[in-house]
């Protein structure tokens, strides 16, 4: 499950980064043209990628990150959805990969 997690995480950052490498224009009609705040996006979605391949290269490490990483999503979309609203397209993947991490840390604690 964990690693299903950490797989998921990666292909969600890097469609979206490519989206907005590419500057896609569904990505200027959700988040505006090029500019600071996009730029931050794909920062902080980068990390989530790299932190994302860490626990997938290095399964003796994979828990350790998943224990940081994963309940720092789940409380950035508790954040985000009243934000966001649940219609929003970004808002529902977040939620859908925020319960696939919360499964992931139930299992991780059981």
């Amino acid at each position: 499950m964990m690693m299903l997690s950490f797989a998921a995480n990666l292909a969600v950052a890097a469609a979206v980064l490519g989206a907005l490498w590419r500057d896609l224009p569904r990505m200027t009609r959700a988040l505006g043209p090029d500019g600071a705040s996009r730029r931050l996006l794909a920062a902080i979605l980068a990390t989530l990628a790299c932190a994302s391949i860490a626990g997938l290269a290095r399964p003796d490490k994979a828990a350790e990150i998943a224990h940081t990483l994963f309940p720092l999503q789940i409380l950035a979309t508790l954040i985000a959805l009243p934000l966001l609203g649940l219609r929003a397209r970004a808002a529902q993947v977040a939620g859908l990969l925020a319960l696939l991490h919360l499964g992931t840390m139930v299992t991780l604690y059981s």
